[in-house]
């Protein structure tokens, strides 16, 4: 069962608090026949960062997921709203082969059975007030971010 990874558009990412986010992936893929697996799943996995509770759980309901406009890609748009969220977070798309079924007749570990890992995604969210755009009315062409 030869599975592809997901594939980010951008794998470094940063975003003000309070801006929307838009982060684009391809999906990814498994060659064979997933009827026969009981189909596929692909989560949006939180590997580090501040938000040490999140460590190792699906964040995707923290994004609205729609299609993305190339055949196969996803679109992630979210936005983080509170001073916990600054600072550097790691997550990958995580795609599996299966559904899940905790019955005994289950077959595979739980109803699954491989699944890959996206490169990981290094999103960085910081604070809009710590820095400001200053420019000269002096005279001077031009502006600076302090």
């Amino acid at each position: 069962m030869p599975l592809t990874a997901a594939v980010f558009d951008n794998t470094r990412l940063s975003y003000d608090l309070y801006n929307t986010q838009n982060i684009q992936y391809t999906d990814f893929s498994y060659v064979g026949n997933s009827a026969q697996c009981r189909g596929q799943t692909q989560e949006l996995i939180y590997l580090s960062g501040p938000k040490s509770s999140l460590i190792g759980k699906n964040i995707e309901n923290l994004y609205t997921v729609k299609p993305g406009s190339a055949p196969n890609s996803n679109d992630l748009t979210g936005m983080f709203k509170t001073f916990d969220w600054l600072g550097k977070h790691v997550f990958v798309v995580r795609g599996t082969v299966g559904s899940e079924d905790n019955s005994s007749t289950a077959r595979g570990k739980n109803g699954f059975y491989n699944s890959i890992d996206s490169t990981p995604l290094i999103l960085t969210i910081t604070n809009p007030c710590d820095s400001a755009i200053v420019n000269n009315r002096g005279g001077a062409t031009g502006s600076f971010v302090v």
